[in-house]
């Protein structure tokens, strides 16, 4: 418990900068351009988050996993397995988001205009991937200390060049600050982590076997789908609701969402730094059922009391972080709130199938869910408003949990083929 606890402190600091990021530059885009200015940046998050997810599915979980269970010293198969399947993937990601950059400008942002956006997010996309998998062997290595504060670093640094751009462009900065956010992180990270003894290039490029590409490549399926689903599933809804109910319902919800994702964020990045590596290493049902109640213990009086707080402060943090035009997202945060207690646990559930690498179980679950939010959205948006949104989020995640307990006791946990 006290190593959890620790590991969420430090989490704690961390998500708190990268909040300061985040809502500076959502506060920033609700200043200079109202709630259309919030969708607009949402929607660019989004697609971020999409091509991200398949920048970085190669170089995140499989990463973590086989980092932990072969240490430093033989941890580099399957580091150069990851970087060769990052380095094909990125290659016709770049190019045909450059091909497509007006495409893709007026479908996602709504106007063509922002072609030249699409453009430079692109090539900075896979520095942030890289930045990914210094990230997740510091996290493997379980070297978290090194890991939260290097994390701090590239946030603080990060955060004063975007800082800059949002003061001279205005809306331009705020956009260009949210495509390059991760590059910049990127471009640290790979600083910091130089002078590292593993850190040199033959643990990335060199001879690489079938049997660590087949493994990365298992979790890169995976991870990608998922990381790309989700992201695009939130778009989607988004679209929903500001056709459904215009772009000042969408706002509002985009505000909540916002705040949601910010506060949830420290209790994520503690299960992918403590509780992935462990669930990874850990074999057999009731090994890993003990390991969940475990961290159970914790986290849900955690995430529990963050939510009431949350609750409780939402219009000092809406008038914080947003303007009072964004005033009715108050209503908004009870469901949502609930919701993301729900999803929290339903997480910790879940999570045994992605560190095990169940892919079939673990795609079907991620595919039938995300269609479920969008048709679920769909039916409330039109049935009772923009508040359909928030119960179609908490039904979706509860029927999750129901699935995920259920899966959990079907499937066998054995010792894995990662080690050499």
């Amino acid at each position: 418990m006290k190593k959890i606890l620790k590991i969420t402190s430090m989490s704690a600091f961390l998500t708190l900068f990268k909040m300061l990021i985040g809502f500076v530059i959502s506060k920033a885009a609700a200043v200079y351009a109202g709630p259309a200015g919030v969708v607009v940046l949402g929607q660019m998050q989004s697609l971020i988050g999409s091509v991200m997810g398949i920048l970085n599915a190669p170089v995140s979980t499989g990463v973590i996993k086989y980092t932990s269970e072969n240490g430093d010293k033989n941890s580099f198969w399957w580091w150069r397995a990851s970087f060769i399947i990052l380095c094909s993937i990125s290659i016709p990601v770049i190019f045909c988001m450059i091909i497509y950059s007006g495409f893709i400008s007026y479908h996602v942002l709504g106007s063509s205009e922002y072609k030249w956006l699409i453009i430079i997010t692109s090539l900075t996309l896979p520095v942030a991937a890289i930045g990914t998998l210094i990230t997740s062997i510091f996290n493997g290595l379980e070297l978290y200390r090194k890991y939260l504060i290097s994390g701090a670093l590239s946030t603080v640094i990060t955060f004063f060049i975007m800082i800059f751009l949002i003061l001279k462009y205005n809306i331009n900065g705020v956009l260009i600050a949210a495509g390059i956010q991760g590059g910049l992180t990127g471009i640290v990270l790979v600083v910091l982590a130089i002078n590292s003894h593993w850190c040199k290039l033959s643990n990335f490029i060199g001879k690489v076997n079938k049997k660590q590409l087949k493994n990365i490549s298992k979790f890169f399926v995976m991870t990608a789908i998922s990381a790309m689903l989700f992201p695009a599933t939130i778009l989607i809804v988004r679209s929903i609701i500001s056709n459904a109910v215009g772009l000042q319902s969408a706002g509002n919800w985009q505000a909540v969402w916002r705040i949601s994702e910010a506060y949830l964020a420290v209790i994520t990045m503690a299960l992918s730094t403590y509780y992935l590596p462990k669930l990874a290493k850990t074999n057999g049902y009731y090994n890993i059922k003990a390991e969940i109640h475990y961290v159970l213990k914790f986290i849900l009086p955690t995430i529990v009391l963050m939510a009431t707080f949350v609750f409780f402060c939402r219009d000092l943090l809406i008038s914080i972080l947003f303007t009072k035009e964004f005033s009715l997202a108050r209503e908004l945060f009870a469901v949502q709130l609930i919701g993301d207690v729900i999803k929290i646990i339903s997480w910790l559930y879940a999570y045994p199938v992605l560190a095990h690498g169940k892919a079939k179980v673990y795609i079907i679950t991620e595919l039938s869910f995300s269609f479920l939010l969008v048709g679920l959205t769909y039916l409330f948006v039109h049935r009772f408003g923009v508040h359909g949104a928030n119960y179609a989020f908490a039904l979706n995640y509860f029927l999750y949990l129901v699935l995920m307990r259920i899966i959990l006791k079907r499937i066998t946990f054995d010792e894995g083929e990662g080690k050499l």
